[in-house]
């Protein structure tokens, strides 16, 4: 009660905008997209607050439903029965923390909606908003609402209490439309690039980004409790933003369609400034690959250790070519001490179907090179790509069992699901893809490849056996519990015991 009192008194504080982040999302750090945003628009001049509704809602709730955030549970908050059964359960953690959002002194509110967060608890709060406090501006940015077919699903529910919509990254589409809000000129607010309108919320408008990153003051974090978040002392950081790859399946290039990166000193600068501020031993990077430009990121690791930071880093990156013995080295030294590679298939083929930019054997030799010079090595595996046969699924088979000496865990086995906006959402008819009515996403089929959900359920469980039989470690929390190996086992059981059902029923027919 106390807790809530003086998170009130605070909120109350005069302020241009309160930006709100959604469950379900990550636990382990303050989300990077908010800092971003109130780092910027203080530097102009506004006054903001952030309110960490996940993050809150998650601490407020008992440890047995904790379980919910994992993102191998995501999925059951968009899901309409189920949502229903988990807002039961959370109503009364939920309650309180609505109205200090509803109470807040702040006449903007802005939401930040990335794509695993629930629509229906965006939904409950701003019909509460506009229902209580109408006067309030609803302004959503963020993933979902950047890609203009997740945002259409959004906004189909929602749209009468939803103000604007920011598309794409929201720091100078924002700034720019909170003054034209602050100066009362709403008038304009139409001419703003990356902003979008009631009357054009279903639009589809290139998303803007910023051209030079360097330009941006970095997040300082100084609008949360650090001690909220499980991961300490830890924060997380990118270096870079967009993606070099261009994947048939990944929505990126719609949000960042240019890769760019901070300078080396820029970075340097902002790492000690965390080690000064915070005390941080560990930064997660979000970026979607870190070695996007391999000249930069040697530049960055002969820094990190020039200045002796001791700090440890994790990241995404590319098996490119250019992985070599000597830059791994140098990058162990830096303080990297985990990749994660999104090699995905041991298929030159379906690599090359799905654009990838890099071959089976330059992937190989990265991970050992990788995992010669002592840094942990993470990769993620997907099947069911168009093109996809069973000679194509053996090579992933035979990549596995050839590198297993070199794999310190698989990130995720999934199957590949359709997000929207994606090149193959865009064109099934190019890979033969037939979209069920219901959870399209993961319930499509390719009729002339017999590529169908089953399927795409056997192979993942048959590289998990594998996996287990390699004794490769593998992580589960990354994927859809619907694939989890467990989950797998049980529908495997009872298919054998109804293909047992019908045995049986077909000799007792037989000696009759």
């Amino acid at each position: 009660m106390n807790e809530n009192i003086n998170t009130l008194n605070k909120l109350k504080k005069s302020v241009d905008i309160l930006l709100v982040s959604l469950p379900p999302w990550g636990v382990d750090t303050p989300p990077l997209g908010l800092a971003c945003l109130s780092s910027y628009l203080g530097s102009k001049g506004m006054r903001t607050d952030i309110f960490d509704l996940n993050i809150k809602l998650y601490n407020a709730l008992p440890e047995e439903l904790q379980y919910l955030w994992g993102m191998n549970y995501s999925h059951l908050w968009r899901q309409p029965q189920v949502f229903k059964k988990i807002e039961q359960k959370v109503a009364h953690y939920l309650d309180p923390l609505i109205k200090l959002i509803i109470n807040h002194s702040a006449k903007v509110i802005g939401f930040s909606s990335p794509t695993n967060c629930s629509d229906f608890v965006l939904q409950t709060i701003v019909e509460r908003i506009k229902r209580e406090a109408p006067p309030k501006v609803i302004i959503l940015g963020g993933v979902s609402i950047s890609i203009k077919e997740q945002r259409g699903v959004l906004l189909q529910k929602i749209q009468g209490n939803v103000d604007y919509c920011v598309v794409g990254e929201g720091e100078e589409a924002l700034s720019n439309l909170m003054m034209l809000l602050l100066e009362g000129k709403q008038e304009k607010i139409k001419d703003i690039q990356g902003v979008l309108c009631k009357d054009n919320f279903f639009s589809r408008i290139k998303p803007v980004f910023v051209v030079d990153l360097n330009m941006l003051p970095f997040p300082t974090f100084e609008e949360f409790t650090l001690e909220d978040y499980k991961a300490q002392p830890s924060l997380i950081m990118e270096f870079s933003r967009g993606c070099i790859g261009n994947c048939t399946f990944c929505t990126f290039q719609i949000i960042s369609p240019i890769f760019r990166t901070k300078s080396p000193a820029y970075v340097l600068k902002q790492i000690e400034f965390y080690k000064r501020k915070y005390d941080i031993n560990h930064l997660s990077l979000c970026d979607a690959v870190i070695n996007g430009k391999i000249n930069v990121l040697e530049k960055i690791s002969d820094l990190l250790i020039k200045h002796n930071l001791s700090i440890n880093i994790s990241g995404l990156a590319i098996p490119r070519k250019e992985m070599k013995e000597s830059l791994l080295d140098k990058m162990k030294k830096a303080g990297f001490y985990r990749l994660e590679y999104g090699v995905e298939s041991g298929s030159n083929r379906v690599l090359k179907a799905m654009r990838k930019i890099f071959t089976i054997e330059q992937a190989e030799e990265a991970l050992h090179n990788t995992y010669k010079a002592g840094i942990q090595t993470y990769v993620y595996l997907m099947v069911g790509h168009p093109g996809e046969t069973d000679e194509e699924f053996n090579q992933t088979k035979l990549f596995l069992r050839r590198n297993a000496p070199h794999i310190t865990a698989i990130r995720s086995i999934n199957p590949l699901c359709i997000m929207a906006g994606c090149e193959i959402f865009h064109k099934p008819e190019k890979y033969g893809i037939v979209f069920s009515s219901e959870n399209a996403d993961v319930n499509w089929h390719i009729p002339k490849e017999n590529n169908t959900r089953k399927q795409r359920e056997k192979r993942v469980y048959e590289l998990k056996k594998m996996a287990d039989s390699l004794r490769i470690l593998y992580n589960e929390d990354a994927e859809c519990i619907e694939f989890s190996k467990k989950t797998l086992e049980k529908k495997k059981s009872v298919f054998s015991r109804i293909c047992g059902l019908l045995r049986l029923g077909e000799i007792i027919h037989s000696n009759k």
